[in-house]
């Protein structure tokens, strides 16, 4: 993104405004997808799907996603900047979903719990395009407000959304419904054990009782507002180098 401002500087002066997405500069928000990806990815250990009716799978979330989001999608001025990031990161983990159980694969190590004869995708995406539609028709109605206010506004939809559309999907992906190619939820590894959670779709207690989960809840919350100050900060420091 700090190579992408500049660059777009020279674009326009160059080449006037951009119609189009398509134009070298604005496919940043493509690099915006793959960081959502990566950030996701590395927070792996804190998003397997029976942690998704855990506070703490909330707060993790809620926490390293809006910040890429609002610092990528907010300088382009695009009305659906926030959606196309997403996309660009839904896109991604469908086709490793559907793609990868179509080639060959066995295990060569051991303890072999379950027998595989094909690779073994990630799981199905995060229903982030719905907080992500959220907050691109929030930006246009709320542009202008007080930073902290816009923070507190796009932070507060991005947790509740997420919260209504996961905590039920996650529901349906622990069912036999979605033991299928389309969303992947029968798939497991070979060292996955037989008697563990996900081997049983089931879901974990993370938390220990119900003052505790929703102590976490609420840091998810201010996490997320918090995630949405910082990308606000950083979307207007892209600002500044841009034209």
């Amino acid at each position: 993104m700090l190579t992408g401002a500049p660059f777009d500087n020279w674009w326009h002066a160059a080449y006037g405004l951009d119609v189009k997405l398509k134009s070298p500069p604005h496919l940043s928000l493509l690099v915006g997808g793959l960081m959502i990806a990566i950030i996701l990815l590395i927070s792996l250990e804190y998003k397997f799907r029976p942690m998704m009716h855990s506070a703490l799978f909330y707060r993790t979330v809620s926490v390293v996603v809006p910040i890429v989001l609002i610092t990528v999608s907010q300088p382009t001025g695009r009305r659906w900047a926030c959606s196309i990031v997403i996309a660009v990161y839904t896109g991604l983990l469908l086709a490793d979903v559907w793609i990868f159980p179509l080639f060959p694969a066995e295990p060569k190590l051991g303890p072999v719990f379950h027998k595989i004869d094909h690779f073994v995708p990630y799981e199905f995406p995060l229903l982030l395009i719905a907080p992500a539609a959220v907050l691109d028709l929030l930006s246009i109605k709320i542009r202008g407000w007080d930073k902290r206010l816009q923070a507190a506004v796009f932070g507060s939809a991005f947790f509740l959304t997420f919260l209504l559309v996961q905590w039920p999907f996650a529901t349906f992906l622990m069912s036999p419904g979605a033991r299928n190619r389309v969303f992947g939820a029968g798939y497991m590894g070979y060292t996955t054990h037989p008697d563990s959670y996900y081997a049983r779709h089931l879901f974990l207690q993370l938390e220990q009782t119900g003052a505790h989960f929703w102590i976490r809840m609420l840091e998810a919350l201010t996490g997320a507002i918090l995630s949405s100050g910082l990308g606000l900060i950083g979307a207007d420091l892209m600002r500044r180098i841009r034209r």
